[in-house]
């Protein structure tokens, strides 16, 4: 009865030119009340990055709460000012770089040159695998290009491999280069999902369930930091039900928490890992879920060559520790060498390398420094003596 006594009137989300329109009205009332000057290339900014990377909110409210911010942080900023401070273009990107952690240069700068150098970058930390890092940077830049379906994520992968040869690396890695830092990746370890009763920790437990107030460990990190990259690790091991998730994700782009909300994936990147063959994939995992998946990737199994390379990066990591107290470090090739024999004797791939060199290498120095055997201004030297390595002041 009452909801016949009213006329619905359906508010659509205005435009990015609407919205501008609507800035520029709202423009001069910020500006007084902040006591700033706002630049027509903060409204036009704001309209378009809100827009663009704040997907949980709509037009116009949060391309006004972008500049009422930016206004209120170039205030503060300036405070006991004469004149009035500007707000710029670079000043909105700052505040949504706050909100949602995405770097300044992605917000205002072209990647087409970090894009076409993808392969470069991610070759520095991830060794032996052209292949995969080739099909992936493929992939990425068609998505960058706006030549993938905007329904969905920005790209999704299975990377298919041994354990050990650099697939949650080039996930960390991917991680680092488009979105700015490691903290980008939301890692969901599936083999933690194997029973029927914790598949609902991914989305939250629904009301009247044990852990309702308990955020979903997927959800809620995309939730916070839409722009990322998401590893789902061993997603064999996950119950059957996991893939309907996935499904649903890779589909639409979106999925809807225990709370009701629904979480945007269109801006991350989806990467699933597996140690299974070609032909067991099949059995093992959803004929709809593979169809859905842009690209198996394959890894290849790492020789004693990509072993040592590996090696050399941790070594130079170690040496630019080194640095910061004055200490120089060398290894020989020989040295380099038996760490990476030791570290493929273990049979854990690249894995175990890190571990080699702390335990060979690191222990060592350490012990070196608190004895007063390494100075400042001094060098270590690592060299290879019979069967065992041996760490000296040079």
């Amino acid at each position: 009865a009452l909801e016949r006594r009213f006329q619905p009137v359906m508010v659509e989300e205005p435009t990015i030119e609407e919205t501008t329109e609507i800035l520029r009205g709202l423009q001069d009332r910020y500006a007084r009340h902040h006591r700033v000057t706002i630049d027509e290339e903060a409204i036009e900014s704001a309209a378009q990055l809100s827009a663009r990377f704040i997907a949980d909110r709509f037009l116009p409210d949060k391309a006004i709460d972008l500049v009422d911010e930016a206004a209120a942080s170039v205030a503060l900023a300036n405070k006991g000012a004469t004149e009035y401070p500007r707000v710029t273009s670079a000043d909105v990107a700052a505040v949504v770089t706050r909100w949602t952690g995405i770097p300044p240069s992605s917000l205002t700068e072209s990647q087409a040159g970090r894009l076409l150098d993808l392969e470069r970058l991610l070759g520095k930390r991830v060794v032996g695998q052209e292949r995969a890092i080739a099909a992936v940077s493929d992939a990425i830049r068609r998505a960058r290009t706006g030549l993938h379906d905007p329904r969905k994520p920005l790209g999704s992968f299975l990377f298919r491999g041994p354990s050990g040869v650099g697939k949650t690396e080039l996930a960390k890695t991917l991680a680092e280069v488009l979105f700015g830092s490691e903290a980008a990746l939301v890692r969901i370890d599936l083999s933690e999902f194997t029973e029927p009763h914790t598949v609902s920790r991914l989305l939250g437990a629904p009301p009247g369930y044990a852990g309702h107030d308990e955020p979903g460990q997927l959800t809620e990190p995309v939730r916070r930091r839409p722009y990322c990259v998401v590893l789902f690790d061993e997603v064999e091991k996950a119950h059957p039900d996991v893939a309907a998730i996935l499904l649903q994700i890779l589909d639409d782009g979106r999925v809807t928490d225990a709370k009701g909300r629904v979480i945007d994936f269109r801006h991350a990147l989806i990467i699933l890992t597996t140690n299974l063959e070609d032909d067991e994939l099949a059995v093992a995992l959803r004929l709809e879920l593979l169809d859905r998946i842009d690209e198996v990737v394959p890894f290849a199994e790492l020789g004693i060559d990509q072993i040592e390379a590996i090696v050399t990066i941790h070594v130079d990591a170690l040496a630019q520790r080194l640095g910061a107290r004055n200490v120089t470090l060398d290894l020989t090739s020989e040295a380099k060498l038996y760490l990476a024999r030791v570290s493929m004797a273990s049979g854990s791939g690249a894995r175990y390398v890190q571990r080699t060199v702390s335990h060979y290498v690191s222990t060592p120095l350490s012990t070196a420094l608190l004895r007063g055997e390494l100075r400042d201004g001094c060098g270590a030297e690592v060299t290879l003596d019979g069967d065992a390595l041996r760490v000296r002041a040079a």
